[in-house]
């Protein structure tokens, strides 16, 4: 049975599964969708690179009758329209981040090329603001019955055998735990007082664990979504005929990473953006820092900070610098996605 970590995040969906023969596939791409329309395509079904720039063709989906395409690339190589999950609030009844989710979950069972019927153990991951028994009860609910659909026309099954919810940063944590078979690799953890810190695209989640046990845990509404929104503000004003958005910002601004001269490009426009990105990378920057600490005032008391997230990933520099001591997940962004994958692993471990 498949072990598999879903993270399905405001701007990224980060997938890690580890396969009944021990191989682990990885996966993220942008946490947003698109209608396929034959008849409409834009090109070919493309070859298209993904964050690791590995070459993949696209991939077209069908669940309840519709064909989908899924990340921001493969939406745009196609010319389909990106649906957006993007919602800091009441995300469990957003039907566009029910679709997402069983599109990504679909994606995760195939990655080996299997289909058919799959039986598969299944972490998945919530906000802080999620982790609470009402709204675990309705997400649990998206899970009962079978998954079904196909993927590039053949069908596909997918039987959650089990389903475990995890908060983010407990995910964080537990990836720190556990080695990638799902065996305990840092015992000191289990006495340790410690915070993670889950820096993603919408949320700032904070999570005070002493020896592994919940103590408190705090969400601030604050992101790489923020920084963003601020380049397109700062691009609209300077050329207001222009219309986009983050997912279109993003994956442009991911191109051009560490190159001097940052563009914005839209049909025949061509915008330089890196003082734009700088002072939204700053402005974002302060305004987190300020939050963390009239929250945590007094860092020093925890044994040991972690930091995760895609947002932790692009200030990490600015983490290290004011806080030395804070601990940088291995590719943070994947952190979560590994941790409720080791984390369901270790379980399936313990019951057989």
């Amino acid at each position: 049975m498949k072990s598999i970590g879903l993270d399905v995040g405001n701007g990224t969906t980060c997938i890690v599964v580890r396969g009944e023969d021990g191989t682990i596939s990885r996966k993220m791409y942008a946490s947003t969708y698109g209608i396929y329309e034959k008849d409409k395509e834009k090109t070919a079904i493309a070859t298209i690179s993904n964050h690791y720039g590995d070459e993949s063709q696209s991939n077209v989906f069908a669940i309840n009758g519709r064909e989908y395409i899924i990340g921001y690339q493969d939406v745009q190589a196609v010319g389909s329209t990106p649906v957006s999950t993007y919602g800091r609030e009441e995300r469990v009844h957003l039907s566009a981040y029910q679709t997402m989710t069983r599109l990504a979950l679909l994606d995760a069972a195939t990655m080996d090329g299997q289909t058919g019927v799959i039986e598969v153990s299944l972490g998945f991951g919530v906000p802080n603001e999620d982790y609470r028994e009402e709204k675990l009860a309705e997400f649990e609910k998206w899970f009962k019955e079978p998954i079904t659909g196909t993927k590039n026309g053949e069908q596909v099954v997918i039987m959650v055998n089990r389903i475990e919810f995890l908060s983010q940063p407990i995910a964080v944590l537990v990836d720190a735990y556990y080695d990638g078979e799902g065996y305990v690799q840092d015992e000191a953890i289990e006495v340790e007082n410690i915070l993670v810190i889950d820096s993603g695209s919408g949320t700032l989640d904070m999570t005070e664990f002493r020896g592994m046990k919940l103590q408190k845990q705090v969400s601030e509404a604050i992101g790489m979504n923020d920084v963003y929104q601020r380049v397109i503000e700062a691009i609209e004003k300077r050329e207001p005929k222009i219309r986009t958005d983050a997912y279109n910002l993003e994956h442009q601004i991911r191109d051009q990473d560490g190159k001097q001269e940052m563009m914005y490009r839209h049909g025949t426009f061509c915008i330089p953006i890196a003082d734009f990105y700088n002072d939204a990378m700053n402005d974002i920057w302060t305004e987190m820092v300020g939050r963390i600490e009239r929250r945590y005032p007094d860092r020093m008391r925890f044994n040991r900070v972690l930091l995760a997230g895609g947002t932790g990933d692009a200030f990490a520099e600015r983490f290290v610098r004011w806080m030395p001591q804070i601990q940088i997940a291995e590719e943070p962004q994947l952190a979560i996605a590994r941790g409720l994958c080791k984390y369901v692993l270790s379980l399936v471990g313990v019951t057989e």
